[in-house]
This record gives structure tokens, C-alpha cells and sequence, in this order.
């Protein structure tokens, strides 16, 4: 979305106050028809960014009342400093060097033009204000590729300790496209009216990354086949052009013998096997298997997240399937 010279990437609906705005990755039509944990999930900004063009010194103001809310500021391709948003937060954005640089910079470029001033944002963060003087990144300023994930938190790397430590954002820089996460921690039951949503607009890439939360909250495997169907009905309908890859559930707790009680890994393995089935007739299709995108030691502690190494053994597993079986260059 574009609202006052910025564009909102991965926000599509933006909610005016007197406080300031709300931003929402998705449009309170859709969220209606969610879960009531999708409802809360939903507000969440994992994967989304604010993103300007810096012309002089800018200065914005968040806010957040969640703990962990946080920001990591990018100068096009280049990192710089993350900040915590704990309330009301002030940053000062400033250029950090002359124009001859910058264009310099500009030829080493990978995604972004190194003016292309990137705040990614993590859980739920209000824009209060911007100052300075900035202008709306031209289209191409930023990727023309577009990458689509969704799956569960894994996806949307709700427990990453840093905003750009998810895979897709991993794997959408290697592949030079712009990712759009539409990952849904605790939640992603791929609901009818969230495939039509996320599948309205054309990508180059999909990965999909389903579903370890309808094992957990005791989805019937015949609702997942269904659900599944549909979806992959939906892909080969609207998606022509995409390379699709499909992940089935990663290997978690329930390999040990861990709490069988959520589902056990018997249910793993039945749902690996649908979605295998399902989406095998995908013309441009990619599958890869859960058991093997990853080494189990790469779970952060709870077993059921990737770490940080995890994320990025993710993000090259992916890479390597796309680059062997699609021929892409990276």
C-alpha cells in the first residue's frame, strides 16, 4: 500500500486514529472470517516494512505496547541497527554518506537502491508520525520478483530473534524477489478466504509450508485434505507462471515421542503424505520433505522452532531444490 509517500510493503489495510496508524497485513474482511487466534495473529507485522526514499534526515515516531515489538532499519541491501520499540519510540534516520557513495553503493546493489530506506517491522507496531524530507521509492528502486510464503510460525518467524532471520526473507534475497509473508504462527489452517486472499495477486515463486498447527489443534486429516485441495485448485487457476514449492511438516517434538497428545507422528506423517498427493499435478512444483529441509539439532529448544542457524539451513535447503529442479540462478 502507498499512503504518504511510503510504501507499506506486506500491509494491505491501514486504519487511521487519532493516535496515529494502524497497520494491518491483512483486511479486517478477511480477519473476520478467521480463528479467533488467527484474529490476534493477524495484527501482527512480521515480514512487513516501511520503506521511503531518504533525501535528508528523517525522523519517525512508533509505537507498541508488546514486549518484543522491534525494529531493524536496512539502507537498501545494508543493514544498520535494530531498535526496540517500547511505547512511544523517536529514530532518527540520517544519511550516511555523500551522493558519490551512494551511487557507488548503488552498482554493488542486490535488491534495493542503498536509498531505499527499509523499517522491518516485528509484532504489532502503530506509525505515529514521520518527518524530513523523503520521497516514494520508484519500482525500480526495489525488486520486480515476488515471492509469496505462507505456512505457520515457522514461516513467519514469530520466534526469530531478529525481524530478517526468517527463511523466507533469507531466500527471497538470494533469489532477488520481494517477499510477501502471510505466515500465521499457531494458525495457518488455510482457510478458504485466506487462499483467495493471498493468491489474488501473480508471483513468481510460492512456497507453502503446511501444516504442523492443524496437527496440534486436532484437525481432522480429511479437513486438511480438503482444505489442501482447494488450495492447490486455486494455485493451478490463478498462479500459472508460479514455481510453487510445497514443504511438508518438519520433523518436531513429536519424532521422540513428546507430548502425543497434540497429535502424534503417525498424524505427521499422514499429513506429509497429503500434501505430497495433492500437489504432485502442480505444473511448476517443487516438493520438499519436512524430514529432510533441515537438521533436527537445528531446532531451537522447544523443538518445534528453527534457530538461527535452522532458518538459514531452510533458506539453502529451498535455494538448492529451486536452483537443481527450476534452473534458477541465484
Amino acid at each position: 500500500m502507498i499512503k504518504d509517500s511510503i510504501y507499506f510493503h506486506n500491509i494491505n489495510e491501514i486504519e487511521e486514529t487519532s493516535e496515529g496508524l494502524l497497520l494491518h497485513r491483512f483486511p479486517k474482511e478477511l480477519r473476520n472470517h478467521l480463528s479467533d487466534k488467527g484474529k490476534n495473529v493477524s495484527l501482527t507485522h512480521h515480514g512487513s516494512e516501511l520503506r521511503f526514499f531518504l533525501l535528508k534526515e528523517v525522523t519517525i515516531t512508533l509505537s507498541s505496547t508488546q514486549e518484543n515489538a522491534e525494529v531493524l532499519i536496512y539502507y537498501g541491501d545494508f543493514q544498520d541497527s535494530s531498535v526496540k520499540i517500547n511505547g512511544k519510540t523517536t529514530i532518527e534516520i540520517k544519511q550516511k554518506y555523500n551522493q558519490s557513495v551512494i551511487e557507488s553503493l548503488d552498482i554493488k546493489r542486490g535488491r534495493f537502491h542503498p536509498g531505499v530506506i527499509r523499517i522491518m517491522l516485528k509484532e504489532n507496531i502503530r506509525l505515529d508520525q514521520i518527518k524530513g524530507e523523503y520521497r516514494l521509492p520508484k519500482a525500480d528502486e526495489m525488486p520486480t520478483k515476488r515471492l509469496l510464503s505462507y505456512g505457520t510460525s515457522i514461516t513467519q518467524g514469530r520466534v526469530a530473534l531478529m525481524p530478517d532471520l526468517n527463511y523466507p526473507g533469507i531466500l527471497g534475497n538470494q533469489l532477488k524477489a520481494d517477499v510477501f509473508n502471510y505466515g500465521m504462527s499457531g494458525c495457518c489452517y488455510i482457510e478458504k478466504e485466506m487462499v483467495d486472499f493471498i493468491l489474488k495477486e501473480p508471483y513468481d515463486y510460492i512456497t507453502l509450508e503446511l501444516s504442523v498447527n492443524m496437527i496440534g489443534d486436532g484437525y481432522p486429516k480429511e479437513v486438511f485434505k480438503d482444505r489442501v485441495a482447494y488450495l492447490m485448485n486455486q494455485i493451478k487457476r490463478l498462479q500459472t507462471n508460479a514455481i510453487v514449492t510445497v514443504i511438508t511438516v518438519l520433523d518436531n517434538w513429536r519424532l521422540i515421542g513428546i507430548d502425543q497428545n497434540r497429535g502424534n507422528q503417525n498424524d505427521v506423517i499422514s499429513y506429509r503424505d497429503i500434501l505430497l498427493d495433492l500437489s504432485s499435478d502442480l505444473p511448476n512444483v517443487i516438493q520438499v520433505k519436512g524430514e529432510e529441509i533441515m537438521s533436527f539439532h537445528q531446532l531451537s529448544y522447544d523443538l518445534i522452532h528453527p534457530s538461527n542457524q535452522g532458518m538459514i539451513e531452510i533458506a539453502y535447503h529451498l535455494l538448492k531444490q529451486l536452483e537443481k529442479h527450476a534452473k534458477i540462478e541465484s
